[in-house]
């Protein structure tokens, strides 16, 4: 909220949710850096999945790392 408005507001649905207590792996540690993955070019073909992405990018309010690309991919770029 900014100024008592919504600025951005997406809504979105689990169709099978499960915790992580479902899952018998190690669990995350305090201080783990998330990976986010966009994958195919939906994400970027309408304003809404852009804007979606970039709100989610934006929630993580983690720094864009480029270590794991490699040419030909081009470096991240995100605008909020």
């Amino acid at each position: 909220m900014y100024d008592h408005q919504v600025l951005d507001m997406f809504e979105l649905g689990a169709d099978d949710y499960q915790g992580l207590s479902a899952f018998t792996t190690d669990k995350p540690t305090l201080g783990s850096k998330p990976c986010i993955l966009f994958n195919g070019a939906d994400w970027e073909a309408t304003h809404a999945n852009r804007r979606l992405k970039s709100l989610l990018l934006g929630q993580s309010a983690l720094p864009l790392s480029s270590s794991f690309l490699s040419p030909p991919y081009p470096s991240p770029s995100v605008t909020h």
